[in-house]
Order: structure tokens, then C-alpha cells, then sequence
């Protein structure tokens, strides 16, 4: 019924409790017990009453045990209800205070027997018994407020405790989302660098000794497809370092501002595009900018690698809370990958528009060439 509740506070209090308990001993004994004379009654009420208070933490029954024999010396010795007094209740405060309700509503009933012995034998003066039980009872309510306090404050620490370690999953998951989506924009790096390179250096491998000037001119798309990819790749990679790498840099992300570029790397790389931009542009939000980029990269990068010298056909429409891209090839080349969606640049589009709840139509055109066409919603800024 008593178990201890282990604690700092509480071991320092046990260990100061004896010597609380014989300095009240002390104290009882000089102003009361005294003039009674030192007879075994007296002497007993009084240690009775000093070890309530040294075991009031230690073991409670046997405390209870205690205070209450040191009452029920009363009829006895009367002088022995006021030494008792002071350590019932705080054994009683001690109990409330740091034991479950009903533990500690049973203490309180075996306490109030000890304030019925002052009117013992005959009950022929009772005036102690009110004021003592008002006097215990209070001690008890005191403690039992406190402690109801202490469990408030614990289940709120254990409530803070729950709600960080959710806050730390969530934020666990945000990086676990921010490395995917990392992941595919390495992927479309490299996937849009690595086809103009390849198609490049087979170029000029073709040309070095008959057109040396084109051949110069491939190795120099090289170079700077290279040096581009090799910046946004250091970009991406640096936000996966360790958090307290301070050296890790974060650049602006693309969009179609850098669309012109896109373009300008598509055409060296020997693809012919025509870009038509209808509409008001107006300014998109960042997910919605980076998608339209990535989107725009992809399907450029399979023109370059599977159209040949195919032209492409790039169609922006800029409406109202609505962002419409197209991209088509006249190419004659036959790539079933990209035809029926089983190719990482095409699930990576589809991951894209679905995370902007965009609509995404991809593939073969009746006439020839491919065909990819976006609509991404957003909300405008003014809305």
C-alpha cells in the first residue's frame, strides 16, 4: 500500500529526518513531557512520537503505527495527545503528499482514531477530539494538494517528452523527403549533363580531323555542360553533409529563369528548339518553379537521347493559377522505355506533378516524335 517513490529530494529528506526527530524529542520533552515526570509512560509516548518522524518517509506504516500508539497513550498520560499531534500530522502530510489516493485516504482514517483516545475513558471531556481531527484533516488536504500538483506537473513533463519525440520524427521524415527529392534532382543532373556530353564527344570524335573547329566546339559544350553539372551536383551534395559542416553552401534553386540556359545546352548539344511562351508570367511558387525546370530538363534530356537530331517544340502557358507546359520532338526514333513509362526520368515527372496535384500526359505522337505535356495548379499570391 506504501511503496516508495524514489527521488533526490526525497533520499535528502529521510536522511534529515532523524535528526528533525530527535531534536522534536528534545523540544517535547522540555516543555510538556517534563512536568509528568519521567515515568515509562511518558518516556514511551515520546520516542513513539520522535520515530514517527524519523520513519514518516523511510517506512510510513510503521510511522502511522507510531504516531497513533503515542495517541492512544492519552487516557494514560493526557499531555501525550499534543506531543503525538505535530508528527500525525506530518505523517499524514508526508502519505497525501506522495502516495496514490487511496492509500492515502486510508492513512487519514486510521488517523482520525488517534484524536477519538483524548476523550477516552469515559468520554467525559471530548474537546480535543474536533479541533485535533480539523487539525490532521487539514494536514492531509495540504498534502494531498501538493501531490496531486507534483503527478500535474510529471504528466505534463511526460506530455512535453511525447510531443518532442514526434517533432523529432517528423523532422526525421523531412530530412528522410528532402534526400528523395535530392536524389532525383542528382538524378536529373546528371541524366541532362551526361546525354550532352556523350552526344558531344561523339560529335567531335567524328569531326577532329576533317572540321577541327566543330570538334573545338563540341569539347568546349563539354567543358561547360561539365563545369555546370559539377556546380550543382557540389550544390545538392553539400546539403547532405553532416549539420555541423559549416563548409556545406546552399545555392538558389532553378527555375524557369534558367530555362534560356536549358535551352542553350539542348541546342549545342544538337537539338533544334523552338520556344514559344504565351501569357503573363507571373510569380510561381518555388515548388511549383523547380517542378516546371526539372519537367522542361527531362524531356529535353530524351530528345537529346533518343530523338536524334530531332526539333523539339517548347510550349509555356502562363493562366491564371495555372502553369501549362508542352514539349514535342518530330523525331523518328523508337524508345519503348520512355514510350511506356518504365524509365526514371518519366516516374520522376510523374512524382513531380503529383506532388504539385498536377496532371501529367506523356507519349508517342500518331505523326511520330513524343510528346509531353504538364498542367500544374497553384495558388496566386494575390488570392
Amino acid at each position: 500500500m506504501f511503496s516508495a517513490r524514489p527521488g533526490a529530494r526525497h533520499a535528502v529528506w529521510s536522511a534529515l529526518d532523524p535528526c528533525l526527530a530527535a531534536g522534536y524529542a528534545l523540544l517535547a520533552w522540555g516543555l510538556l513531557v517534563h512536568e509528568i515526570g519521567p515515568g515509562p509512560v511518558a518516556v514511551a509516548g515520546t520516542l513513539l512520537a520522535s520515530l514517527a518522524l524519523a520513519l514518516r518517509r523511510r517506512c510510513p506504516p510503521v510511522a502511522v503505527a507510531a504516531a497513533l500508539g503515542a495517541f492512544w497513550l492519552t487516557p494514560v498520560e493526557p499531555v501525550l495527545a499534543t506531543v503525538a499531534l505535530v508528527p500525525m500530522a506530518a505523517v499524514l502530510y508526508t502519505v497525501a503528499a506522495s502516495r496514490d489516493t487511496r492509500s492515502a485516504a486510508v492513512t487519514l482514517a486510521l488517523a482520525l482514531t488517534g484524536p477519538l483516545a483524548t476523550a477516552m475513558p469515559d468520554f467525559s471531556h471530548n474537546g480535543a477530539v474536533v479541533p485535533f481531527a480539523l487539525i490532521l484533516g487539514v494536514a492531509w488536504a495540504a498534502g494531498h494538494a501538493l501531490g496531486r500538483q507534483r503527478e500535474y506537473g510529471r504528466v505534463l513533463v511526460r506530455h512535453h517528452e511525447r510531443l518532442a519525440e514526434v517533432e523529432s520524427q517528423r523532422a526525421r521524415a523531412r530530412v528522410v523527403e528532402e534526400r528523395l527529392r535530392i536524389a532525383r534532382e542528382l538524378h536529373d543532373i546528371v541524366a541532362h549533363s551526361m546525354s550532352i556530353v556523350t552526344l558531344q564527344a561523339g560529335f567531335g570524335h567524328l569531326v577532329i580531323d576533317e572540321r577541327p573547329t566543330d570538334a573545338r566546339a563540341a569539347l568546349s559544350a563539354i567543358e561547360t555542360t561539365g563545369r555546370q553539372a559539377l556546380a550543382e551536383m557540389r550544390r545538392l551534395l553539400g546539403v547532405l553533409r553532416d549539420e555541423g559542416d559549416e563548409a556545406a553552401t546552399v545555392a538558389p534553386l532553378p527555375g524557369l529563369a534558367g530555362l534560356g540556359e536549358l535551352v542553350a545546352q539542348t541546342e549545342r548539344a544538337g537539338v533544334k528548339v523552338e520556344l514559344t511562351i504565351s501569357g503573363v508570367p507571373g510569380a510561381l511558387p518555388a515548388g511549383v518553379d523547380l517542378t516546371a525546370y526539372r519537367i522542361m530538363q527531362e524531356a529535353l534530356t530524351n530528345v537529346i537521347k533518343h530523338a536524334g537530331g530531332a526539333t523539339a517544340r517548347v510550349a509555356i502557358a502562363h493562366h491564371p493559377g495555372e502553369l501549362v507546359l508542352h514539349v514535342t520532338d518530330d523525331g523518328r526514333a523508337r524508345y519503348a522505355e520512355v514510350a511506356d513509362g518504365t524509365g526514371h526520368g518519366l516516374v520522376g515527372m510523374r512524382e513531380r506533378v503529383a506532388a504539385c496535384n498536377g496532371e501529367l500526359r506523356a507519349g508517342r505522337l500518331p505523326s511520330g516524335g513524343f510528346e509531353v505535356a504538364v498542367r500544374l495548379p497553384y495558388e496566386e499570391s494575390g488570392a
